[in-house]
């Protein structure tokens, strides 16, 4: 599952969970895209965090679906 939050007025994040070796590759793609958002993930977790504006929402659940269908990845719980 992808959990999603809005954080502020302007700003959702959405949490899931990758494969550690490929945190870099998701950090990679999204901020390939201008203004779409910025990845963290907490030190030794393989929990990530996307912070997107509310404009690049639309956008950035695509990406990430599309992601998530082509990796076939674990969403967290």
């Amino acid at each position: 599952m992808i959990n999603i939050k809005k954080v502020g007025n302007d700003i959702t994040r959405m949490d899931f969970t990758v494969p550690r070796e490929k945190i870099g590759y998701y950090r990679f793609i999204l901020e390939s895209y201008e203004g779409m958002g910025v990845q963290t993930t907490k030190r030794g977790s393989s929990i990530v965090s996307w912070s997107v504006p509310n404009s690049m929402m639309s956008e950035a659940r695509s990406l990430l679906d599309g992601l998530i269908s082509h990796e076939n990845l674990k969403k967290n719980p």
